[in-house]
């Protein structure tokens, strides 16, 4: 009983002071991503990976716990869904373009980019903790940590949720954002389910979101 008490306990802090601030906070330019790197921005990933290693436990029991997939099962996988994220980006771009082009207003969200190396690696640091940040709360966190909370038939709802607040943390990029965070993260937790890795998921959500910072570039 003590133990899920203090499963509770963490379950709620990281929900009030990690999950909840990004929905409800607005950046001064809705439109504009901004990559600027800072130590604010760096606590919370040390704070996931911190909470990633307090919860080891459970990573590996999940982990043993799930089929290995042989080499080409595990890579037939990856592409999968790297290819089912490729699709996912390319059909919102281009309701993007479309409704640019014959309605006349601006969707979406642009970046305000500098061609200096300084502020690539800014770019490359930021994606890189950004991302496996996001996979540590939102593909491994909440989804399984909430398995242990709350009965198993709901389990949906337990899936459900973690998709629905990663969509919601993304609201500063628009409806689109919204939609294309929820189907990603949909993806994205599929793909822990089958690998149980977070490595892999994180290094599938980092080239993506590497592509598509590169490919908005090349469209700006």
């Amino acid at each position: 009983y003590m133990k899920k008490l203090l499963f509770a306990i963490e379950f709620i802090f990281v929900l009030f002071f990690f999950v909840l601030p990004p929905i409800f906070s607005t950046p001064k330019s809705p439109s504009q991503i901004n990559f600027t790197f800072s130590i604010q921005k760096l606590l919370p990933f040390i704070f996931s990976a911190a909470l990633f290693y307090w919860n080891k436990e459970i990573y590996n029991h999940q982990k043993q716990m799930r089929k290995q997939n042989s080499f080409i099962t595990l890579h037939g996988e990856i592409l999968t869904h790297f290819g089912l994220l490729l699709l996912i980006s390319v059909i919102i771009q281009s309701v993007l373009f479309f409704l640019k082009k014959y309605s006349g207003e601006t969707f979406g969200t642009n970046i305000n980019f500098q061609l200096n190396g300084t502020y690539f690696a800014e770019v490359f640091i930021t994606l890189l903790t950004g991302s496996l940040y996001e996979e540590i709360i939102y593909r491994f966190y909440l989804p399984e940590k909430a398995s242990i909370l709350f009965p198993q038939k709901i389990k949906f709802l337990q899936e459900a949720v973690s998709v629905i607040f990663f969509a919601l943390a993304h609201l500063y990029q628009g409806i689109f954002g919204v939609i294309n965070a929820a189907l990603a993260g949909t993806v994205l937790r599929h793909l822990f389910i089958k690998t149980g890795s977070i490595v892999i998921v994180w290094g599938v959500h980092f080239v993506w979101n590497a592509g598509i910072f590169l490919l908005t570039l090349l469209i700006q």
